[in-house]
């Protein structure tokens, strides 16, 4: 600031002698100083006016930078806390299917069920699968865990024939779908919010071991939970 108030002052000492070039008798070299001074003035405006900008420009990008940073500073606990929520939540899983034979729990922290859920081709839950579900619902709500609950259904190669079945599911496609969305109503009746889960279907379009066993096509017939800190989509 103490160099633009200068400034002025020698512009305005120009302009002074410019007027009284016009009205007195000013010498040719008193006129060609304050010519001089009046470019050197507006090169200095020039120059902070420039300075200015990139200061205004610079200030803009640490204020991005500070808030950036206070975001993180702020999320970081939150952030942990999620984790760990989500860390006792798959070892909770891990130990439901140690002591289970009819669930795993895969590397990719899903829970299998196995076809100890349903009956062939039926998409009622048996009473060793409705117990199994509860366990989970219970394990899941005592995690505290914010997550959605995927829900898959698989089926084996087999596909539907029986009239009273065909009734009920057009294929298997259906049957899977069907299957997936029961385990997902027995969730909700256990607690578990119907705006965090979804459900889908994949008929045998995803088996896990041949369908040309007897073994095989059991494994295949099964529904996955997945626990998810993505929107359901």
């Amino acid at each position: 600031m103490g160099t633009v108030t200068r400034s002025l002052g020698l512009l305005a000492v120009v302009c002074l002698l410019v007027f009284a070039q016009g009205c007195l008798c000013v010498s040719q070299k008193k006129y060609d100083s304050a010519l001089r001074r009046s470019a050197q003035c507006e090169e200095n405006l020039s120059a902070l006016t420039g300075e200015n900008s990139d200061l205004l420009a610079r200030n803009q990008q640490l204020s991005r930078q500070n808030a950036e940073l206070v975001a993180q500073l702020e999320a970081g606990p939150r952030a942990a806390e999620i984790d760990k929520k989500l860390q006792d939540l798959y070892e909770r899983m891990k130990d439901l299917a140690d002591k289970d034979d009819g669930l795993v729990f895969t590397p990719d922290n899903v829970l299998s069920f196995s076809d100890i859920l349903f009956d062939f081709a039926k998409a009622d839950l048996r009473p060793e699968g409705a117990a199994a579900v509860k366990k989970v619902a219970k394990e899941l709500k005592a995690s505290g865990a914010s997550v959605t609950v995927r829900i898959d259904g698989h089926t084996d190669n087999v596909p539907v024939k029986r009239p009273e079945t065909k009734k009920k599911f057009k294929d298997l496609w259906g049957l899977s779908g069907a299957r997936a969305r029961t385990v997902l109503n027995a969730l909700e009746k256990e607690g578990i919010r119907s705006i965090q889960m979804y459900f889908r279907g994949f008929s045998d379009t995803r088996p896990v071991k041949s369908n040309s066993t007897k073994e095989g096509r059991q494994a295949n017939r099964r529904v996955e939970i997945s626990f998810v800190t993505t929107p359901a989509m």
